[in-house]
C-alpha cells in the first residue's frame, strides 16, 4: 500500500487536489471530496505515464491519499489568480531535483509536441463555446512559462522572447520560451535564489502571490500537464462531433 499526501488549494467554486511527490498530478473537483475522488485516475494515469517513459519500474497497486495542508483563497485554475504555497513549496530544490524536473519536462513537452505538430490549421483554431481553441492554450503554454521564470528575477534573457507572434509562430514561440527555461531553472540551485519572492511586475500587486524555486518548478510541470489534458479533450469533441 502506498501512502500519498494531498495537498488542496481554492475556495467554494471549486478545489485543486496535487500529490507534490509526484510532480504534475494533480485533479480538479466542484468540491474537495469531488477533487479526492478524481484524484485517484489521476494518480493511476500520471503512473502508467511514468512508466511508459521509464521513469518507475513499476505502478503502486494499493493506493490510499492522506490529507497534508489545505489552503484557502483564489481558485488556481483561473486565468490571472495566485496559486497556493504549500510548505514543502519551502524546500529549496537540490541540483539532482532540478534535473528530474526538467526530465519530467522533456517528457511531457515531446508528448505535446507529438499530439499538436501535425494538426491542420482548422483544427488548431476550432472554436468551441467557453472553450479555448488548441492554438490559444499553446500560446497561453508559452505566456505562463516565461512568467514562471520571472517570478524570481527578471532574467535578462527573457527579453529575447518575443511578446506577439503570427499564429503560425506559436509553437516556435513556445519551444524557444522551454528552452531558455531549460537554461535558467538549472541556476534555481544557486542559494542566492532560496528565499521566499514576492513579484511586483507582470501581476496584480495586491495579490502579493509567494513564490520560490521550487513552486515554480512544480507549477511548470502541473501546467503544462493540464493544457496537454485540455488539448487531448478538445480533440475528442472535434472527432465526436465529426463522426455526427
Amino acid at each position: 500500500m502506498t501512502v500519498y499526501k494531498v495537498y488542496l488549494e481554492g475556495n467554494s467554486s471549486g478545489c485543486m487536489a496535487h500529490i507534490l511527490s509526484l510532480p504534475g498530478c494533480f485533479t480538479y473537483g466542484k468540491t474537495e471530496a469531488m477533487a479526492l475522488r478524481n484524484l485517484t485516475q489521476a494518480v493511476k494515469i500520471h503512473l502508467i505515464w511514468l512508466r511508459k517513459n521509464k521513469l518507475i519500474n513499476t505502478v503502486p497497486q494499493g493506493i490510499v491519499f492522506q490529507i497534508a495542508e489545505r489552503q484557502t483563497g483564489n481558485p488556481p485554475w483561473l486565468s490571472g489568480s495566485t496559486a497556493a504555497l504549500f510548505l514543502p513549496d519551502l524546500i529549496p530544490p537540490t541540483s539532482a531535483e532540478i534535473n528530474n524536473y526538467i526530465r519530467l519536462l522533456r517528457f511531457s513537452r515531446s508528448e505535446l509536441l507529438r499530439l499538436v505538430t501535425r494538426l491542420p490549421e482548422e483544427i488548431l483554431d476550432y472554436k468551441r463555446k467557453k472553450r479555448w481553441t488548441i492554438r490559444r492554450n499553446l500560446n497561453h503554454v508559452a505566456n505562463a512559462e516565461w512568467w514562471y521564470l520571472s517570478r524570481i528575477k527578471d532574467w535578462k534573457e527573457l527579453e529575447s522572447i518575443p511578446q506577439r507572434v503570427p499564429p503560425g509562430k506559436i509553437i516556435e514561440r513556445m519551444q524557444k520560451t522551454r528552452n531558455l527555461a531549460y537554461r535558467i531553472l538549472h541556476r534555481l540551485a544557486d542559494s542566492k535564489y532560496h528565499q521566499v519572492f514576492i513579484p511586483t511586475k507582470y501581476c496584480n500587486r495586491r495579490l502579493k502571490e509567494t513564490w520560490t524555486a521550487r513552486k515554480v518548478l512544480r507549477r511548470f510541470i502541473e501546467h503544462e500537464r493540464e493544457h496537454y489534458l485540455n488539448i487531448k479533450d478538445i480533440l475528442a469533441q472535434i472527432s465526436k462531433h465529426s463522426k455526427h
